[in-house]
């Protein structure tokens, strides 16, 4: 997932507004937080200014802007939240790069059952105001249910303490719930509480799927499956490829089922999609009343028998190992399950995990996805595997399985001055749209391990000191060696 360049069109804004006003995108998800033994709701606001809007003026050798914010949260019984304050961009060197900064931010606080009401007034010195108002209505915890769904821009793994940051995870929301053709996946996150009390039902199965109406008439490349460990509060991230989905009004709907069909928890948002490309093929929708184990419409849904399906054949230390091998292609909330199954394995729950893993990749033919893949993973124990640690749980394993075949692998084993160590090259590499190379090598002692070193690929290692440990004794590299012809100081 990535920030977006500039704010797209806007089409679901509850307040209006005309003449040269501040335009802003604001969003909110309801969620609930423990307190003791109970959960306690709050409000999580979100909201994006676009920069090109903002009047500037130059201040401290940069070109700012500033802005009276004004935020009012009522109930029926008065005012629970009055805040005023001034929001200052962060000075730029020219007006245009003012006009395309990246202007975010967030606030929560907690809400009691019942209606509220929000209000949010953004205001420059000159210039009309924006104004954002909206209500919601806040339910009393009960016993299991969930949050709602909000739409994702941005996340992605990082240890960083800040407002944005939610499970271990950089986590900025999307500010309006539209898609237009320049996105072509749909990010998405809520939390489901209280499942704790339903662990004697397991396997909790939880699904996920787009529909034109809210719960009703499913499509079928839309619908993912998960299997939901117990807890008294589980996040939720979720994906769906909509580049092939065509303009129009739609829903994400996603329900929580017992082993014994009961729904649990439910939950849904509606958004827009602008996609000016047609699809390849008209979008099939199923009823959900002849599909009952699709989506639940009479509390009668049909859980599948993971016995008699392509997992069963697998001990319980095999499903543990294919769970390891499934890591290198997870996305990030499936390594999070894996992560979570590794730690506390739950057999009925890994073999229901490995086998949604694939049905969410190939609904008709799972298991030959599977054996498709299985034949890389072998491939992979043969070029990197040792008598200790199986090819796939090897640096160079999980990056053979991630990104494929290098298109140029060099080897280097007598380099002068050097440790062992190899390059690998990707022409081009599909998370940057460019090439990407790799630098593994064989600290001492370690047999015939490489471990990754660095990488100029988004998102894996990288070590911008790698001359010290690939040269050891050296105060820097070797000028004409493959290493520095690869890599240089990318």
């Amino acid at each position: 997932m990535g920030l977006r360049a500039g704010i797209g069109f806007l089409l679901l804004l509850l307040a209006s507004f005309s003449g040269r006003a501040v335009n802003v995108f604001v969003t909110h998800t309801l969620f609930y937080a423990p307190e003791g033994k109970v959960l306690a709701p709050y409000v999580e606001m979100f909201w994006e200014i676009d920069a090109a809007s903002l009047h500037y003026t130059q201040e401290d050798g940069g070109w700012v802007s500033k802005m009276d914010v004004q935020l009012a949260v009522t109930t029926d019984t008065g005012k629970l939240v009055e805040e005023r304050f001034v929001l200052r961009t962060p000075p730029a060197a020219t007006r245009e790069e003012a006009q395309n900064q990246l202007l975010i931010d967030i606030k929560r606080f907690h809400v009691p059952p019942g209606v509220v009401r929000i209000e949010m007034t953004f205001k420059e010195a000159v210039g009309k105001p924006f104004v954002f108002s909206d209500s919601l209505t806040v339910a009393d915890a009960q016993v299991s249910f969930a949050s709602g769904v909000q739409l994702i821009d941005t996340a992605y793994r990082s240890e960083e303490k800040n407002m944005f940051q939610r499970n271990a995870m950089m986590h900025i929301p999307l500010s309006v719930p539209f898609y237009d053709q320049g996105r072509s996946m749909l990010h998405y996150y809520f939390e489901l509480y209280g499942t704790d009390s339903f662990r004697a039902e397991a396997p909790l199965v939880l699904k996920t799927f787009l529909s034109r109406k809210k719960n009703e008439n499913v499509m079928p490349q839309y619908i993912s499956s998960d299997t939901i460990v117990p807890g008294r509060v589980v996040p939720h991230y979720g994906s769906f490829p909509i580049a092939e989905l065509s303009s129009g009004n739609y829903y994400i709907n996603a329900s929580l089922f017992s082993s014994s069909g009961k729904r649990l928890a439910q939950t849904n948002l509606f958004f827009q999609r602008l996609n000016k490309m047609p699809p390849k093929k008209e979008t099939p929708v199923i009823d959900s009343t002849e599909k009952p184990d699709l989506l639940d419409t009479s509390n009668n849904i049909v859980v599948f028998n993971i016995n008699k399906t392509f997992v069963a054949k697998y001990t319980h230390a095999q499903i543990k190992a294919i769970m390891k091998m499934l890591l290198p292609i997870a996305s990030v909330p499936e390594q999070q399950n894996i992560q979570a199954f590794l730690k506390n394995p739950d057999e009925l729950y890994s073999r229901y995990l490995v086998y949604n893993f694939w049905l969410n990749r190939n609904a008709d033919k799972p298991e030959k996805e599977w054996d498709a893949y299985a034949d890389r993973v072998r491939e992979v124990n043969k070029l990197f595997g040792g008598t200790q640690v199986p090819g796939y749980e090897t640096d160079r394993g999980f990056t053979y399985l991630k990104f494929g075949k290098p298109n140029e692998r060099i080897v280097m084993t007598n380099e002068e001055g050097a440790l062992p160590y190899e390059i690998w090259q990707y022409f081009q590499v599909a998370n940057q749209g460019k090439d990407g190379v790799f630098l593994f090598y064989q600290p001492a002692n370690t047999g015939n391990d490489y471990r990754l070193l660095h990488s100029t690929v988004t998102g894996e290692v990288k070590d911008f000191n790698w001359r010290t440990s690939l040269y050891p004794g050296r105060r820097g590299g070797v000028m004409d060696s493959k290493a520095e012809q690869y890599l240089r100081n990318r």
